[in-house]
């Protein structure tokens, strides 16, 4: 049930979703049917793709609601999620110089 929402939130078909996470289109409609269960790491792969957890992927947690942030800030968490953690470092430093030019943060 979780995928549904996932995919209509993200307003993609399930042959977009499909072509994004290179599964075959029959594959994914039986994951979203309840009718085959994907491997771990196509659940990682789906975890990833949709920006949750895989553990509220499969409904052990409730509390990974994240469409309250925009797109842009989707995008954001997308990308740093990418990065190594030297790079996540200076992403955060450089974001703390900005709010600090701007006389936003301490």
């Amino acid at each position: 049930m979780r995928l549904i929402e996932l995919r209509e939130q993200s307003k993609k078909t399930q042959l977009e979703v499909a072509k994004d996470l290179k599964i075959h289109p029959v594959t994914y409609n039986n994951y979203e049917k309840n009718k085959a269960k994907p491997s771990i790491n196509t659940l990682i792969k789906l975890a990833d793709y949709y920006g949750i957890s895989v553990d509220y992927l499969i409904g052990h947690n409730y509390y990974n609601d994240f469409s309250y942030l925009t797109k842009d800030e989707k995008e954001i968490l997308a990308v740093y999620r990418e990065m190594t953690e030297d790079n996540k470092q200076i992403y955060y430093q450089e974001g703390r110089g900005i709010l600090l030019a701007q006389g936003l943060k301490n």
